[in-house]
């Protein structure tokens, strides 16, 4: 077989598999598994949901309700809803008023993944959104984001009970308390609260 008919073989046999791109993408991916990084991988499972993703995020309208009011999340949403028309592999890892776009909510694993090695400012743009929705996907399930005007995913800090409904009459139709009631304990020592959920995006 002469270098010509090889080359050409190679080259239908990478076409089959979805062309240069795809494949060292895939070998990229491999690699950052066997490393420990699974991130890579994820992008291949979000991509045939990534269509009805995009539609519910350019739908609902979401809020932060952190006690800081983060937004590090909705902006990099915002910022994969804007590209979501464009082929390119790499967009902008800045916001559109210039400042750069805060991952700081990622992981290490993740950041490695979705930060292009060799273009300092660009991001992969795939990865980036199956990032993204990831941990959309976890804030929503923790209460951090809400959606508005909705009762499942709502904004849980509008739910609750406010103090002056707290302190209601029920006092005055109680019934009476026994007069021999247990002496209380000199001191209590609060136990410290659970977190509402544990990250686990990645």
């Amino acid at each position: 077989m002469d270098d010509t008919l090889a080359v050409k073989r190679v080259r239908e046999t990478v076409e089959s598999g979805g062309g240069f791109e795809v494949q060292l993408a895939e070998i990229g991916a491999l690699a950052a598994y066997r490393g420990g990084n699974w991130t890579p991988l994820v992008e291949r499972f979000f991509r045939p949901d990534r269509p009805t993703m995009v539609k519910l995020a350019r739908t609902l309208t979401f809020a932060s309700t952190s006690q800081d009011r983060d937004r590090s999340v909705l902006d990099a949403l915002g910022r994969a809803v804007a590209h979501r028309p464009f082929t390119r592999e790499l967009i902008p890892a800045g916001t559109g008023d210039g400042t750069a776009l805060d991952l700081l909510f990622a992981s290490a694993q993740w950041r490695a993944t979705v930060y292009a090695k060799g273009r300092s400012g660009m991001l992969v743009r795939r990865p980036s959104e199956a990032a993204v929705f990831s941990y959309l996907v976890e804030e929503l399930r923790c209460g951090n984001i809400a959606v508005a005007s909705a009762e499942d995913f709502g904004d849980w800090t509008r739910m609750l009970l406010p103090w002056e409904g707290a302190q209601s009459p029920a006092s005055s139709t109680a019934p009476d308390l026994p007069t021999a009631l247990p002496r209380p304990a000199a001191r209590v020592t609060p136990r410290p609260v659970p977190l509402a959920c544990s990250f686990s995006a990645g």
